[in-house]
């Protein structure tokens, strides 16, 4: 029988960063730092000297798709903690996911580790949605093939956008309505009702393609928001990066 190993697991994404500890076959996970934070890497060596002092590990496997200062600045706390770091990727395909990207390593890491565990964890077709600092969303048949996908602003970063073009319009809105009746919730549910039906447009097009159902994951901190808005209501799996690289942490150790 092969005996569990303790692994840190960091994904390190535009804004925040999220990890867990791999331990005894489940994860045991921290609150995201967030990246805008100047005192960010003292807060993050703090965190994540606690979590080490429950385990013997000292293995780190890495998700970056951040700038490679923050990257530089991760893999030197982990070097004082005395841990050996693996940024993983570039994405390749394998048994479990075959890329359809012609240059898979142009697929965001975080892509094809988010992708990687809803596929050990779905075996039927599936989108995937990932709401974060922007709006990724892939299809995955049933033998694993992905079909390829988009990459749109998240809400947040079309609200943004749209201001710093039209700094007039009010864009604090409180609700979201198909037909607002004032401006503040017409910018709001644009932005929102836009992802929701890019989602949905995916989705009817991986269907018809197919010829199957293909059931909706969402993941991602605007997750919930834009999950109140499909139909039918999409299954909600959030560290799904995390938990493509634990289980890339794991196949490693099996194959080594």
């Amino acid at each position: 029988m092969t005996r569990s190993v303790d692994t840190l697991l960091i994904d390190l994404g535009n804004s925040r960063a999220k990890c867990a500890l791999s331990h005894a076959g489940g994860l045991f996970f921290q609150a995201p730092l967030d990246l805008s934070d100047p005192d960010w890497a003292r807060q993050a060596e703090t965190r994540w000297r606690a979590l080490l002092a429950h385990s013997p590990s000292r293995r780190a496997l890495v998700s970056c798709v951040t700038t490679s200062q923050r990257r530089d600045t991760v893999l030197a706390v982990l070097d004082d903690l005395g841990v050996a770091a693996e940024q993983v990727g570039p994405p390749r395909s394998d048994e479990l996911l075959t890329l359809a990207y012609r240059d898979p390593a142009q697929l965001g890491v975080d892509r094809w580790l988010a992708m990687r565990a809803a596929r050990r964890r779905c075996a039927t077709p599936f989108v995937l949605a990932c709401a974060g600092s922007a709006l990724t969303i892939d299809a995955v048949d049933a033998s694993g093939q992905h079909l390829g996908g988009v990459i749109a602003p998240s809400p947040p970063r079309a609200l943004e956008a749209l201001k710093a073009r039209a700094a007039h319009l009010d864009s604090a809105g409180l609700c979201i309505d198909e037909l607002a009746d004032n401006t503040a919730d017409a910018v709001w549910s644009g932005a929102w009702l836009s992802a929701a039906a890019l989602v949905e447009r995916v989705h009817r097009h991986v269907q018809t393609r197919l010829d199957a159902p293909a059931a909706v994951w969402i993941s991602g901190g605007d997750a919930e928001r834009i999950a109140d808005l499909l139909a039918p209501a999409p299954r909600i799996e959030h560290d799904l990066v995390l938990r493509g690289l634990a289980d890339l942490g794991e196949s490693a150790r099996h194959e080594g």
